[in-house]
């Protein structure tokens, strides 16, 4: 910003302006102003909605990092038998220019973009591109690979077919299919392609590669063919599924744990918390469950948390593992039920708590001790696997009262 001007053509010397809450940040769109630079680019404690359902999804999603350094800038990355790339090449699902196109324009190498890492003690990984949709079913694909080696090598390939968004594991692979997964998600004008592979060769390193054709044989890879894609979006990260995308601009990303603070703190008192999800996996997964409510950071201080098909409290206030756990449970069907719906947990601050799904009352609990709860103060995301999918919050609600048996009925009918 300078304090000068141009007349008629010439270089002004003089002159002034005057400026408020300047923010120079990472990325091709303006966020909204960080009163403190330390805080800049991604928020604790804001709760994040995904808008690709048309009613909106609450986010709550694990610490992950993107190690791709260049997630939309393919030049950036290593390129193994030079790939021709074109930035800034089309519209990407952010809504900006920035997609890049990647060709291979012979069909003689496998011409490729990759990112190597020492992959320490997590042998579980994920790698996902955006690919725009083609607009006539192909024959030359495209594709893409977890590499891990420093070991017994294991590499996983996989084509995809940009025009129905299938996906399939390269019969070269050898990452086997029981260790493999390949999923493809829908985002209007692009396929999101995600594949997980683990690791049985007691590797040292990984590599996530993006192919510019990968065979023109669908199941195996196949040297000849000529063709290009556009493509957005490279992460590769820790874990066995998929997070939301993860921008870099030079060097890995790690987006912090999601976590909602509430305006109070609702120790010992009477409360109520609503929650609308959708296809949620009710299948345990530890013993704090799908998201907890705590007073305190720690994992192992959860106050209040849903397991399974039941709604679980604390009886003591221990960092141990093993203490003493009480659950209203409802009749849902027991494990692995997949659950759509609206449920009401309330606590009358003394000794009733009482939980509702779907417009009925449906178990009580009346041994509860207004000691045991703790109180609630924030909500998290715990220990979070392939069961748990991270947009399935459709609306959450907490109350400072117990609501009324007919209130929580037609909250939750």
């Amino acid at each position: 910003i300078y304090p000068a001007h141009q007349t008629d053509g010439a270089g002004g010397t003089t002159g002034s302006i005057f400026i408020q809450d300047i923010q120079l940040e990472i990325g091709t769109e303006a966020s909204p102003y960080v009163e403190n630079s330390e805080l800049a680019g991604i928020l604790d404690d804001s709760p994040r909605i995904d808008y690709t359902e048309s009613d909106g999804y609450l986010v709550m999603e694990p610490q992950r990092a993107n190690y791709f350094p260049y997630s939309e800038y393919a030049g950036g990355l290593d390129a193994y038998e030079a790939p021709t790339l074109t930035h800034n090449y089309a519209i990407s699902p952010d809504g900006t220019k920035n997609a890049f196109r990647i060709q291979d324009p012979s069909g003689s190498v496998y011409r490729r973009v990759a990112e190597n890492l020492t992959k320490g003690g997590e042998d579980t990984w994920t790698f996902s591109v955006f690919v725009k949709k083609a607009d006539a079913d192909v024959s030359v694909y495209g594709g893409m690979s977890i590499n891990f080696y420093g070991g017994t090598q294991k590499v996983l390939y996989v084509l995809f077919n940009e025009y129905d968004g299938t996906m399939v594991r390269n019969s070269q692979s050898h990452v086997s299919a029981d260790d493999a997964t390949l999923t493809s998600e829908d985002y209007g004008d692009y396929w999101r392609f995600i594949i997980t592979a683990t690791d049985q060769g007691s590797n040292i390193s990984v590599q996530g590669n993006l192919y510019a054709r990968l065979s023109n044989n669908w199941g195996s890879n196949a040297n000849a063919g000529v063709k290009d894609y556009t493509a957005y979006g490279l992460q590769l990260e820790k874990g066995s599924y998929v997070t939301s995308y993860i921008p870099t601009h030079g060097a890995s990303v790690t987006r912090e744990q999601d976590q909602i603070e509430l305006k109070k703190d609702l120790a010992y008192g009477a409360w109520t918390i609503f929650m609308d999800v959708d296809n949620v996996n009710l299948a345990g997964g530890g013993d704090q469950g799908h998201w907890s409510f705590r007073t305190q950071s720690d994992v192992t201080k959860s106050s209040l948390f849903f397991y399974g098909t039941c709604f679980g409290y604390r009886t003591t206030d221990t960092t141990a593992n093993d203490y003493p756990i009480k659950y209203v449970c409802s009749l849902l069907g027991g494990q692995n039920t997949v659950f759509s719906g609206k449920w009401a947990v309330t606590y009358d601050g003394s000794t009733t708590m009482k939980f509702y799904v779907d417009g009925s009352l449906d178990s009580t609990a009346t041994d509860v001790d207004a000691t045991d709860t703790k109180g609630i103060q924030k909500m998290i995301l715990n220990y979070p696997s392939a069961h748990h999918p991270n947009k399935n919050i459709k609306d959450l609600r907490v109350y400072d009262k117990e609501l009324t048996q007919a209130e929580a009925e037609a909250l939750t009918a």
